[in-house]
């Protein structure tokens, strides 16, 4: 079976969505393993080379559909940082909307904006093909 690789499309000047497994094993606060973030840097660094604008999603434990502070992926971005550090990253505390759109639209070429968790959303479990049409969100979240 041929799969295609990011390799195959044309990313310079794209907005580039990439959905990945950040689900890390997190102990008393700690991120214990950071394999799963170690081994996105190549694509990272491949989307980046292509002057593409990245847009990290992904979902953490499971949070029942609302948000909850124990799995946010802020918690992520500090590891993210240290080993990526050669990127500038920005979390948006929202899973879709406005205040999503807005992080997208400021960042640059080569930033990562990692969306918050995506099951905060109910629509993520329950394969809600709506959830994934919306541009907007009614719950008010600030990036930062």
């Amino acid at each position: 079976m041929n799969f295609r690789s990011v390799k195959d499309f044309p990313l310079e000047g794209q907005h580039a969505l990439l959905r990945v497994d950040l689900n890390l094993p997190l102990v008393q606060g700690v991120i214990t393993d950071e394999f799963r973030l170690k081994s996105i840097l190549p694509t990272l660094r491949h989307m980046r080379a292509q002057r593409a604008k990245i847009v990290l999603i992904s979902h953490w434990e499971c949070p029942a559909g609302k948000p909850d502070p124990r799995f946010s992926l802020s918690h992520i971005v500090p590891v993210l940082r240290r080993v990526a550090p050669d990127f500038r990253t920005i979390i948006c505390s929202d899973v879709m909307g406005g205040k999503a759109m807005e992080a997208i639209s400021q960042g640059k070429t080569g930033d990562i904006i990692l969306l918050e968790n995506l099951r905060f959303h109910p629509g993520e479990e329950a394969n809600d093909l709506d959830f994934t049409k919306k541009p907007r969100s009614s719950r008010r979240h600030v990036c930062q």
